[in-house]
């Protein structure tokens, strides 16, 4: 079996668009709700972008293990950054997990034809949160 490093916490970067006016803590307020502080208690290092375009970069730069991205947002959108980051070589083996309010089987469908590893509609409960984040997690290190 391979060692498991304890020290090692999985990267998740969650994208959204910015609501309060002020404070990088407001980032994730509205769709994530106290999920940030969540995800911590269970071990994630949470990233934060708060644009399509912002969450490109970040995922180039920082390598994220997993991204959670909203599809409303100015700009490039969730479904157009899902693609972008899917296609390209630098992060393709990042997994997506779409977050949002659009709960129609269409977009679920989209979503997945964009590349993303898993579609949740908001609002969430934290244990299918993390539940999903693990076993997407899981499924991407095979």
């Amino acid at each position: 079996g391979e060692a498991w490093n304890v020290d090692r916490r999985d990267r998740v970067l969650a994208i959204q668009r910015r609501y309060a006016a002020s404070g990088s803590d407001c980032i994730l307020t509205n769709t994530f709700g106290g999920s940030r502080i969540m995800l911590k208690r269970h071990g994630h290092e949470v990233l934060a972008a708060e644009s399509g375009e912002q969450a490109l970069q970040v995922a180039r730069d920082l390598k994220p293990d997993l991204i959670l991205m909203d599809i409303v947002m100015p700009g490039l959108n969730g479904f157009q950054a899902t693609r972008q980051l899917t296609r390209d070589p630098a992060t393709a083996a990042i997994p997506v997990v779409m977050l949002t309010a659009k709960s129609q089987e269409a977009d679920r469908i989209w979503g997945e034809r964009q590349g993303a590893r898993g579609y949740l509609v908001k609002p969430v409960d934290d244990s299918v949160l993390v539940a999903t984040i693990s076993q997407v997690l899981a499924e991407a290190s095979r």
